[in-house]
């Protein structure tokens, strides 16, 4: 159904972007938040192939903290002379340490169970500022009861799908990225679809139009250098923003677009009998 409505180039769907978000900036910049303290990693860089295992950036940075502090707490034990009380507390930062690294991979993997579906939320936010409709954050938690186990399953088939492709060698691994792209936007608008169909789906909206995502995603180039200034401060500012540049190519791939001007002309005609 794509074909039925040319697809903007990428400086239309910033300009429609920017519209969608007038006045609401702030609060998908709130909903963005939200989704990414539950575990959307994700849309800190919607360029890159998603990832089973690399879900939060806390986790990253805890686990680093945790090392730098283990490495320099086992130098100072060498190199120290042996004196009871100090050993005692260091052996209490230790098991301290330790305890910290514990609770953050079970926060890791709490979030990959719930991550994916909070992202699928989101998406239904950006794909309901593009219909002009109300999107409370209630709507981020809106997919657990349909769609929990559906979007797992599409989140691990996805991985493993880009995986196999990159085997063969990087740019295959990348071109399925982007083939499967609209996957989670499909099974959204479609809570029967199962995962597979899903995929289907996204590679059918895909097909021709691989080449234009890109031409997109790197429109936003400039952008992208300056938020560098402020690496995660940036992108989460930027984050609404191209999030809705995605939504709108895919309001325009799947034929949401076509479908949604050929109601508004119908409605005129029949206003003017």
């Amino acid at each position: 159904m794509h074909h039925m409505n040319p697809l903007p180039p990428a400086r239309v769907l910033r300009a429609q972007a920017r519209l969608t978000l007038s006045g609401h900036y702030a609060h998908m910049l709130w909903l963005t938040l939200i989704a990414l303290l539950f575990g959307a990693y994700h849309l800190l860089c919607p360029a890159m192939p998603p990832s089973l295992f690399r879900v939060s950036p806390v986790c990253d940075i805890i686990r680093e903290m945790y090392s730098l502090c283990a490495t320099i707490f086992h130098h100072v034990g060498i190199h120290l002379p042996h004196h009871g009380d100090f050993f005692v507390r260091l052996n209490d930062w230790n098991t301290l340490l330790w305890t910290v690294f514990a609770c953050t991979w079970a926060l890791q993997l709490l979030w990959l169970l719930i991550g994916h579906t909070v992202r699928a939320g989101l998406l239904r936010c950006r794909i309901a500022r593009i219909d002009s409709a109300p999107c409370p954050t209630s709507v981020l938690f809106s997919c657990f009861g349909e769609l929990f186990w559906k979007a797992l399953w599409l989140k691990i088939l996805k991985a493993l799908c880009i995986f196999a492709w990159s085997l063969l060698l990087i740019v295959p691994g990348i071109i399925a990225a982007y083939r499967y792209s609209m996957a989670e936007y499909a099974l959204c608008e479609n809570p029967y679809m199962n995962a597979r169909d899903a995929l289907r789906e996204s590679a059918r909206m895909m097909r021709g139009n691989k080449w234009r995502l890109f031409c997109l995603r790197l429109s936003f180039i400039g952008w992208q250098l300056l938020g560098l200034l402020a690496p995660v401060i940036g992108s989460l500012l930027l984050s609404p923003y191209i999030g809705q540049a995605h939504a709108l190519f895919y309001h325009h791939v799947s034929g949401r677009a076509a479908i949604r001007e050929a109601v508004e002309e119908l409605a005129e005609i029949g206003e003017g009998l």
